[in-house]
């Protein structure tokens, strides 16, 4: 059953403030015989974490397994990843280095892919040691490119990475979110609620508008808002371009009343951007919000901490002028 074309795919009310984004830097600095270049030789991605592009090594330079890029000569990977892709550092002698650069608290920290390479095979190894239940294969206990992608959340600190990817592993198998398909949400997303919008923002970033207006609590619906959230997040994911690893929300508050609020919802969601989908999340317009949204937003605010962060106020007129070309914000921002 195909979706209706209005629907643009699907729909769901998505509280987005729960989402966290991985700030990313250049490398600020670099030794004097050494070259800023930008990686060669691109590769499509085909899925949330490029499941297109893994483990394989081409004249032994390595393929990012967030963009599909291919970088290195030397079996190094760069992750650092400034607006236009990732790094590699090219030597005077003519030999490449590498690295994956990412601001910490303490400034700029750099990460030889030997050293991920190292850690990612002891969490792998901790998840069969301890998680033996957990499938094997995409997007299981196994599959390399998730297990850097939740590092890289991780700030690559192992423990924490095991016990967050154990938990995303257990509910996407058993929530079958792979196996979702578009009739499988076509009842929820007919009801206009929320949709994948068919052009990219003005940064070419895949974009979620949210009409809250639409969308009203029902305990016995909750699991089917639950699928299709989970299904419109793979799909805008599956959208990003090469370079890109993050999608913007939109958030259309116009007419939003307290029979809209959906606190179950929301809690789902908060797992859902902080646990299942890490740093996926670039911002969030909360377009023309109400006074009666205001006390829940100062309620949830704290509870977010540095999430909160991904949030913009700002009106309709503002997301069509500001974050998209000409003639491409959705149709109710004109």
């Amino acid at each position: 059953m195909a979706l209706p074309a209005a629907v643009n795919a699907s729909a769901v009310l998505l509280p987005a403030a729960a989402a966290a984004t991985w700030q990313h830097a250049s490398v600020a600095s670099a030794p004097s015989n050494t070259r800023m270049i930008p990686a060669a030789s691109a590769f499509s991605t085909n899925g949330p974490f490029s499941r297109g592009e893994r483990r394989g090594s081409i004249l032994r330079g390595r393929k990012d397994p967030i963009s599909g890029r291919l970088v290195g000569a030397a079996g190094e990977c760069g992750w650092g990843r400034g607006r236009g892709g990732r790094s590699v550092r090219v030597r005077a002698d003519g030999g490449t280095a590498a690295t994956e650069t990412t601001a910490g608290s303490s400034g700029f920290m750099e990460r030889r892919e030997e050293e991920i390479a190292a850690m990612v095979e002891e969490v792998m190894s901790i998840l069969a040691r301890d998680h033996p239940s957990l499938p094997v294969g995409e997007y299981g206990r196994d599959d390399d490119t998730m297990l850097r992608w939740f590092l890289k959340d991780r700030k690559y600190k192992v423990e924490p990475t095991v016990e967050k990817l154990a938990k995303a592993i257990k509910w996407r198998h058993e929530f079958g979110v792979a196996a979702l398909t578009a009739a499988d949400v076509a009842e929820e997303g007919a009801t206009g609620k929320a949709f994948l919008h068919e052009h990219a923002d003005v940064d070419g970033r895949p974009v979620i508008v949210v009409v809250a207006a639409k969308h009203f609590p029902d305990s016995s619906r909750l699991v089917y808002s639950q699928q299709l959230c989970s299904y419109l997040i793979e799909r805008a994911i599956e959208r990003l371009p090469e370079g890109t690893e993050q999608f913007r929300g939109i958030f259309d508050l116009r007419g939003f009343t307290a029979k809209n609020t959906d606190l179950a919802f929301v809690g789902f969601m908060i797992d859902v951007f902080f646990n299942y989908y890490p740093k996926r999340l670039h911002q969030v317009l909360f377009v023309d919000a109400p006074f009666i949204f205001q006390p829940g937003w100062k309620v949830m605010k704290p509870l977010l901490k540095s999430y909160a962060d991904l949030v913009v106020f700002c009106k309709a007129e503002e997301v069509r002028d500001k974050y998209f070309q000409p003639g491409q914000a959705p149709g109710s921002f004109f």
